[in-house]
């Protein structure tokens, strides 16, 4: 079987995120997702030059999420994607798609309490009207670079006319999620 081509979303990610961020399990099965996860381990504990964590800018940890986008960093999957099996591709393929897209409910800083929604989406094709399921408002503004976006809906899952273009780009579908929903209790930390 010919080896599938790295998602554009996936290549910002490191192999710890993937393990602990995206259900592949979902596509492999227990047995197979349990090897794919101690491959991706190994895949971190063997980096010479891993991603710096977030923290304050002092032992080595970085200020700024902008920080940890560096693609030389031999623990993100451009590194360790041509290792992975066809079937193992295939999975995080569909992982990755799944992960973060679709419909969520903003929550409240004070009691995080859902409310409103919103839709993360990924634009594979720059300076093209992006349309997807929910909607197709031919009045959108183009959306001018490929990755993760998100916008408000209303409870028709119209756009609302206030955010008549998403926000983004993202690299992955998490970050724009959590742009988007900063309140979420996925992000208490």
């Amino acid at each position: 079987m010919k080896k599938m081509s790295l998602p554009e979303g996936l290549k910002y990610w490191t192999a710890d995120e993937v393990s602990m961020c995206l259900d592949y399990c979902e596509f492999l099965g227990e047995a197979a997702g349990d090897r794919l996860h101690n491959r991706l381990s190994q895949f971190q504990y063997d980096a010479k030059n891993p991603t710096p964590v977030g923290g304050d800018g002092t032992d080595g940890t970085v200020e700024t999420p902008e920080e940890r986008m560096e693609l030389d960093n031999d623990d993100k999957a451009s590194y360790w994607w041509g290792r992975l099996t066809v079937e193992e591709q295939t999975a995080l393929i569909k992982a990755t798609a799944s992960a973060m897209a679709g419909r969520h409910q903003f929550h409240t800083e004070e009691t995080q309490i859902p409310y409103g929604l919103f839709e993360v989406y990924y634009n594979s094709k720059p300076s093209e009207t992006v349309v997807n399921e929910t909607q197709a408002d031919p009045f959108l503004e183009n959306t001018p670079e490929i990755g993760w976006y998100w916008w408000e809906c209303d409870d028709a899952l119209k756009i609302a006319d206030s955010d008549r273009r998403g926000r983004g780009p993202f690299a992955t579908s998490q970050l724009a999620h959590e742009d988007a929903d900063k309140w979420s209790p996925r992000y208490d930390y």
